[in-house]
């Protein structure tokens, strides 16, 4: 370094120039522009790379809730309770926000909430063309017509004719499940009733 007060070198891998200097070689200029440029480059290539990551660790993991709520949900919605630090947890289903709750007081304002539809946590199994994108200027759709939708679809499921050709096969099947149980032994009931409502016997399709 040069005893001159405003004299000094700045050393570099690729740069070593003289501020005493009044002409910087294009040899210099150019080696600090390339050098500047790889960093640049380096950076956004860095922070791309980080943000496809992070997009496909989110919609891996949405398809994997996704596909846990259609075949475990009880033990879905269970397991994140369990280790959520409120009573409440959200995830997204085909982009559709879902929240479970737990506790009296969630339970209490679940039910008593008049902006909340008995019907919209059904929209989920009504097909593509139940789902849809709700208007911003209508953020409250009305509740009879989904509700009435709903009806629609459960009465088509439970027509007579339906009826009268399932029945016999979901009792045999029921029974076949229940005798495995056997005649002795501790049942837990709240549990042993999800093995029955949520049985799916083979049945035959309606004549």
């Amino acid at each position: 370094m040069s005893s001159h007060p405003l004299s000094y070198h700045l050393v570099s891998p690729y740069i070593k120039a003289d501020f005493n200097s009044t002409i910087i070689s294009k040899e210099t200029v150019t080696t600090w522009v390339q050098y500047s440029l790889g960093w640049l480059q380096l950076s956004v290539a860095f922070i791309l790379v980080a943000t496809v990551a992070v997009f496909v660790k989110n919609k891996v993991q949405q398809i994997w809730i996704t596909c846990l709520f259609f075949s475990r949900a009880y033990d879905l919605i269970t397991s994140k309770l369990r280790v959520s630090s409120s009573n409440a947890f959200s995830f997204l289903v085909f982009d559709l926000p879902i929240t479970a709750v737990k506790g009296k007081a969630a339970r209490k304002s679940f039910f008593e909430d008049r902006n909340l539809s008995n019907a919209e946590g059904y929209r989920i199994f009504g097909g593509p063309n139940a789902i849809s994108k709700v208007d911003e200027n209508h953020v409250h759709p009305d509740k009879d017509e989904h509700l009435t939708r709903f009806m629609l679809r459960i009465t088509d499921l439970v027509q007579r004719d339906r009826y009268t050709d399932a029945m016999p096969a979901l009792f045999d099947a029921v029974g076949d499940l229940m005798a495995t149980w056997g005649n002795q032994g501790i049942m837990d009931p709240f549990q042993n009733i999800y093995d029955v409502s949520l049985y799916y016997p083979s049945i035959p399709p309606p004549k």
